[in-house]
């Protein structure tokens, strides 16, 4: 039996002598919020939209709305991001600051909505903003400008998921929004130029102040250039030129990172702007035309020294040229193409700190190949000393003494042979010298032969021993007549055919290896 007195209530849409329309939560009580569980009905009713039943669970207890999920989610959060303003609007009726509370991760019903991409939640709720603090514009703002864990706010949101629409609200709203970073110290305008969002960055490049900043120092131009996108460097430096000489905590412009990744357009463009970037040094002491020599890529220094030729003799804080970094770097098509061309003469025998000439970085990296092109140039000097009074052969030597690598005995072999037929006077104790390296590596070639026929032969002795034992031991057994078990069977004589070859084929490799 019903209540009268409560069948009457629910039929006027009174509780506590109060309408649904007008009840609301104390919101002192909204710090007592459940974050065990919430009610199933009440998530089905927000989740599916269902407002009949979501009002009738608000008649029968106001308080519902304090429920919340596991992460902390309350009605709200989750009307706000399936979009359905309908329901937004009653829950709103039910507890007007409930769009203000924050989940486990810090994302307020504003965060959601801006991710999901639902505009008329996110004006809906500003204008709630404005309406709860009405005569407090700062108040309202502090809400507008909640950011999450991660500092993120609702800018950081809708830029990320490139919803243009509530970007133009937010920066009609609320302009400020543009100038505040998240804890990857990521300004919205960065963030939209990551996702190449061009509209977007156009959008916010209309307005006379923003922020450009980005993670380790970066700006909005290191982005562009980062994920190769020309179209969008060319609007920012439209915008601010000046972002052009803009260094990173490394001390890297664009034009670095363009050098490094290989981005010619993008390099192109930015030395249409300006080449005085292409001098600038970064932390480790390297300029853009290392760092191309460093990753080989040779279409970038070609374009770089087609705008400043004098870059060819740019040398790093360790004093290195372009070669020197190419060899240590082992970028063989970079060594080729310096080599064959006549203006980089004076790199060839160019000296670092140390002394050392390209030659020398060769013997110290060990590379027989990058040798071999290097002494084959008549303008290579093959008995240049360093600090050390050391010759690459001498390193190479020394390389040698260290190690039984063939790498370091190829280096050696090369360097000594060069030696000798260019410097004549040298040619006794270097023919000594080869002699030496030569029965060196007779005799390692001849121990290495020696144990791969000993590992052979204890193979093909277990393989023979197996095989010999696999005839007796037949498989299914043997019947009473003494006949095997499988005789009439097909893959049994595959079995014994295979067997007996194995079995020969290892007796007779035994045979070899012995008589060898």
């Amino acid at each position: 039996m019903v209540d009268p007195m409560l069948f009457e209530a629910e039929n006027a849409n009174y509780v506590n002598g109060l309408p649904v329309d007008v009840m609301e939560i104390d919101p002192k009580r909204l710090l007592l919020i459940n974050t065990s569980n919430m009610d199933p009905k009440l998530f089905e009713a927000v989740t599916t939209g269902n407002i009949d039943l979501l009002e009738l669970l608000l008649r029968e207890n106001i308080d519902i709305l304090l429920q919340s999920t596991p992460m902390k989610d309350t009605a709200m959060h989750i009307a706000a991001g399936i979009g359905n303003l309908e329901t937004v609007e009653c829950i709103h009726r039910g507890c007007p600051k409930l769009f203000t509370k924050a989940n486990s991760v810090g994302d307020t019903p504003l965060h959601i909505a801006a991710r999901a991409g639902h505009l008329h939640i996110v004006s809906f709720l500003f204008n709630c903003a404005k309406d709860i603090e009405s005569g407090r514009e700062d108040a309202a703002l502090d809400i507008i400008r909640t950011q999450n864990q991660e500092k993120d706010t609702i800018m950081h949101e809708a830029v990320r998921n490139c919803h243009l629409g509530i970007v133009k609200l937010l920066i009609r709203e609320d302009p400020e929004l543009l100038h505040m970073v998240n804890y990857a110290e990521e300004s919205p305008l960065y963030v939209a130029v990551e996702k190449g969002a061009l509209e977007i960055v156009l959008t916010i490049l209309q307005k006379d102040h923003f922020s450009y900043k980005g993670p380790n120092g970066r700006t909005a131009l290191h982005a562009a250039i980062l994920h190769n996108n020309p179209d969008i460097a060319k609007q920012l430096l439209e915008k601010m030129p000046e972002l052009i000489k803009e260094v990173d905590s490394n001390k890297r412009t664009a034009l670095h990172f363009a050098s490094t990744l290989g981005f010619l357009p993008s390099l192109q463009m930015l030395l249409k702007y300006d080449t005085s970037t292409a001098y600038f040094l970064d932390k480790s002491g390297s300029a853009s035309i290392h760092l191309s020599a460093q990753f080989g890529r040779i279409s970038i220094i070609m374009e770089l020294l087609q705008c400043c030729p004098d870059l060819k003799d740019l040398v790093d804080r360790k004093r290195q040229n372009i070669l020197h970094i190419a060899i240590e770097h082992q970028q063989v098509p970079v060594v080729r193409y310096i080599l064959k061309d006549k203006k980089f003469m004076s790199l060839l025998n160019g000296r670092d700190k140390d002394g050392n000439t390209p030659l020398h970085q060769t013997a110290i990296n060990s590379n027989p190949y990058m040798a071999n092109l290097l002494v084959r140039n008549k303008n290579i000097d093959v008995m240049a000393v360093n600090r050390k009074r050391l010759t690459a052969l001498d390193i190479a030597k020394s390389q040698s003494y260290q190690s039984t690598e063939d790498r370091k005995e190829l280096v050696l072999a090369t360097l000594l042979y060069f030696s000798s037929s260019r410097h004549w006077r040298f040619s006794g104790r270097v023919s000594m010298e080869m002699l030496r390296c030569g029965v060196k590596q007779r005799l390692m070639s001849i121990e290495w032969y020696k144990d791969k026929a000993n590992t052979l032969l204890v193979v093909a002795t277990l393989v023979a021993t197996v095989t010999f034992a696999a005839g007796f031991t037949l498989p299914g057994g043997y019947q009473s007549d003494g006949m095997p078990t499988f005789v009439r069977q097909k893959k049994f004589e595959e079995f014994l055919w295979w067997d007996t070859m194995a079995m020969v084929f290892s007796t007779v490799a035994v045979i070899v290896l012995v008589w060898v």
